[in-house]
């Protein structure tokens, strides 16, 4: 990330002994290898990714989350899978596959967004 550049929207912990990375941050242990305490680092994601699954939601549990929505499974650069809202025109081709970039949004955290598509 250069020093003008955003800060990442998502914030991940990486593990210094097998490079895994998770989400959310937590100090439990590494997933893959068990590692933990000062094993494990905070590391800002650049929120990049693909789309590997998307449902339209017609009802959902928070009322400040707008229905109909679209969320997505994102498959992140640095290799977690992260479920989370999909805003903009839905692609002719549907979302599955499509380059997304995270940003903060309004109704949650975190929003991917294709990637070229405005915010």
């Amino acid at each position: 990330m250069s020093a003008t550049s955003p800060p990442a929207p998502i914030q991940g912990v990486r593990c210094r002994r097998c490079g895994r990375v998770a989400v959310p941050v937590q100090g439990f242990g590494c997933e893959q290898c068990g590692a933990s305490g000062t094993d494990l680092a905070e590391t800002a994601l650049d929120g990049r990714g693909r789309v590997l699954a998307a449902v339209v939601v017609h009802e959902h549990p928070q009322p400040d989350v707008p229905t109909p929505a679209v969320i997505g499974s994102v498959l992140l650069d640095e290799g977690p899978v992260l479920r989370a809202l999909l805003a903009g025109p839905v692609p002719a081709d549907g979302w599955a596959g499509r380059t997304v970039t995270a940003t903060a949004g309004e109704s949650a955290p975190v929003v991917f967004v294709a990637a070229g598509d405005p915010a």
